[in-house]
């Protein structure tokens, strides 16, 4: 069986083991190719500065979207409940393309056409997307520097009802046999396993994200929150290594868009013809083409040091039918689609441009190497802004979990010299939950010196002697009491769990009961709570 396979086969039951050394990142994330957490780590340290230097230049800054979309799965209310909640919008007078042809709209001068196909009768095909665009004259244009994604106190059930609906695209009812892994249970196959890979390591990557700009209640700032980090991720190996997955993904993704369409040559011919046009969009002031072309040339050119993701095996046309395709594409569309139910604005900003992002990479990875859709294959300039910024964003989210590495080892330095208390978020060794980057450092007795013991013996004999005779500090009857109470607290717990076990089966069942009958009878999105700890912040 090809090795791909089996890694998806390990990598899908999101179980890697714990670690007890920094041999974490000697791991590999793809046998494939060989890539480990370490490799991802150095190659993003090299290329965050210029990752960061291009998505904050015009052309790849500003995203346009509708924020009034309605959700068409459920009737949801869009509102902002703060200020971080708000998003900031272009004003009026720095775009309007409701006066000019059509042939002059964003729509047609934002859309990138294969060299091949420049004469095709279609602009676009949309049967090829893996997401929804929002392209209509509702959309307004944002800048992404003035609202970064942070911290906005969102969440609750709004938000778990959000995360519900997107892991249960992940169900797929028609899975090729001929896709599915050895030895797994039905309806197991490998494209099933990356799409669960891709949500979860968004949602990590989300997570990481608000952990790193968490809002502090008394000072009103943002900064990296450690304790979040951990109950959101860091306690997860899983969630960790999808976020490194995500990674490859997409830089692989980007690696292979260059062989597809010349970026540098596209946004030369897109400033020149906005340039001069001033009821388009600003957004190459002051930038020449030249400098996106440096820019994009080095970050390919690291990138492609090394194969990251293979995707050869994935949508096998002898192992599996274009409908299986056609079903993922689908599916993801609609969790872009449900991406409109978020009730934050600015969350719903994010959420969409990094679901445009991943499905954009999905088509570039997908669709350009299949001979039945190559001549088709065309891209708008969002999809480009939202994959280049999508880059970013797992890029942050590798950068933060290294600071976060860094703040956890310091913490255990300072546990182990008995400066502070082992924190709540610490995960405990009889769980076996370690956290994946080192041991607990082990707590080392220090030897009292001969004046400490000496200080110590003169306080002892000052206060615990008189005349002679021990001064008793507790008496006999009143430790009998304390340990009877305490004896009584046990089997008082002990009597409640067993008065409390047969509610709680009832619970149990009728919970999986009633959402296994709204799967059956198709009323309503259901994905059991326990396989999907999805209650996390968007």
């Amino acid at each position: 069986m090809n090795l791909f396979l089996l890694f998806l086969a390990t990598l899908a039951t999101a179980a890697f083991s714990p670690f007890d050394s920094p041999d974490f990142c000697l791991q590999i994330i793809t046998p494939t190719c060989n890539t480990t957490f370490s490799y991802i780590d150095a190659v993003n340290s090299q290329l965050r500065d210029l990752v960061v230097d291009l998505i904050l230049k015009p052309f790849f800054r500003f995203f346009k979207l509708d924020l009034d979309k309605q959700c068409k799965f459920w009737n949801a209310q869009h509102f902002c409940a703060t200020r971080n909640c708000a998003v900031e919008v272009l004003l009026p007078e720095q775009f309007n393309w409701l006066d000019i042809p059509d042939d002059l709209s964003p729509s047609k001068l934002g859309e990138i056409l294969r060299a091949s196909s420049a004469h095709d009768e279609a602009d676009t095909c949309e049967d090829l997307d893996y997401c929804h665009i929002d392209d209509d004259h509702n959309c307004v244009f944002v800048d992404l520097k003035e609202n970064p994604e942070r911290f906005t106190g969102y969440g609750g059930a709004q938000s778990f009802d959000v995360w519900k609906a997107i892991y249960s695209e992940n169900c797929f009812p028609n899975t090729n046999p001929m896709s599915m892994l050895p030895d797994s249970e039905p309806e197991q196959c490998v494209e099933k396993n990356l799409f669960y890979r891709l949500i979860s390591g968004m949602h990590a990557s989300i997570a990481v994200h608000l952990s790193n700009e968490y809002l502090d209640a008394e000072t009103a700032e943002f900064h990296p929150n450690l304790k979040v980090f951990m109950e959101r991720v860091g306690k997860f190996n899983d969630r960790l290594s999808n976020i490194y997955f995500n990674y490859a993904l997409v830089s692989q993704a980007i690696v292979k868009l260059s062989d597809i369409v010349s970026l540098p040559t596209y946004i030369k011919e897109n400033h020149e013809s906005t340039s001069g046009d001033e009821s388009q969009l600003r957004t190459n002031e002051d930038v020449s083409p030249a400098v996106y072309a440096d820019l994009l040339s080095n970050i390919n050119n690291t990138l492609s040091s090394q194969v990251l993701f293979e995707t050869h095996s994935l949508f096998d046309p002898i192992k599996s039918s274009p409908d299986l395709k056609n079903e993922f594409r689908s599916r993801f569309k609609n969790v872009s689609a449900i991406m409109d139910c978020v009730g934050c604005d600015r969350c719903r900003m994010w959420g969409k441009l990094q679901t445009i992002g991943y499905g954009t990479a999905l088509k570039v990875l997908f669709e350009s190497e299949d001979p039945n859709t190559q001549h088709l294959l065309k891209f708008r300039r969002i999809e480009l802004v939202a994959l280049f910024n999508t880059f970013d964003r797992l890029s942050k989210s590798v950068e933060a979990i290294n600071n976060f590495k860094s703040m956890y080892l310091q913490h255990l330095e300072d546990v182990a010299a008995g400066k502070v208390k082992h924190g709540d978020y610490e995960p405990l060794h009889d769980k076996g939950i370690e956290f994946p980057f080192v041991a607990f450092l082990p707590v080392t007795k220090k030897e009292p010196s001969k004046e400490a013991l000496k200080e110590a013996s003169e306080v002892f004999a000052k206060d615990n002697f008189d005349e002679g005779r021990i001064v008793n500090v507790k008496g006999r009857t009143q430790g009998f009491w304390e340990e009877l109470e305490d004896v009584k607290a046990a089997l008082w717990f002990i009597w409640d769990i067993y008065y409390r076990f047969p509610k709680r089966v009832f619970e149990y069942v009728l919970y999986y009961a009633d959402g296994w009958w709204n799967v059956y009878v198709g009323r309503a999105i259901y994905v059991p709570q326990g396989k999907t700890n999805i209650n996390d912040e968007l």
